[in-house]
């Protein structure tokens, strides 16, 4: 279980670790509301996290980066299935090693399948984890909702840091 909490709260990290820094870069997603989960063998299913986007925020959202973290490798490559990312990024004394593959339409579905490599301060071996993070659009965003609006599955609405 533990091990499947340390996945969560790395992969916004991983995400914003595959950004471009080169020529390449991720196409926009379509703009509306759009439903993410997170799978990885012996772990439960993440519950989904829903997040109202536009471009702007879409931009601001591949532009994150956890608080405190670096990011000392960031590529994306263009290929014929899609993207291939690799990403070293350190937070909190925690290094995430990630490489993968992006695959999609980014106008109603995106899928991210994912290696990481974690090591934490105090483990003699690394943690390494396949998963597998699928994002869908499921509509317009609904009244009331703000573009980088972040909807948590218990309903609660956080809202994206440079959203306005």
């Amino acid at each position: 279980m533990r091990f499947a909490v340390v996945a969560l709260s790395v992969a916004p990290l991983l995400l914003a670790g595959t950004l471009p820094s080169a020529a390449d870069t991720l196409p926009s997603r379509k703009p509306g509301l759009w439903e993410m989960t997170i799978t990885a063998p012996g772990a439960p299913a993440s519950p989904a996290i829903k997040q109202c986007i536009d471009e702007k925020t879409d931009k601001l959202a591949e532009s994150a980066a956890a608080p405190g973290a670096t990011c000392s490798k960031r590529e994306i490559r263009k290929v014929a299935a899609g993207y291939e990312i690799e990403s070293v990024c350190t937070v909190q004394g925690m290094t995430a090693e990630g490489k993968g593959t992006i695959t999609g339409d980014f106008s109603s579905a995106i899928k991210m399948d994912m290696t990481t490599s974690i090591k934490m301060p105090n483990m003699p071996n690394p943690m390494v984890q396949k998963m597998v993070i699928e994002t869908k659009r499921t509509g317009d965003c609904a009244a009331g909702q703000s573009p980088g609006d972040v909807i948590m599955p218990n309903g609660q609405v956080v809202k994206m840091p440079g959203a306005k």
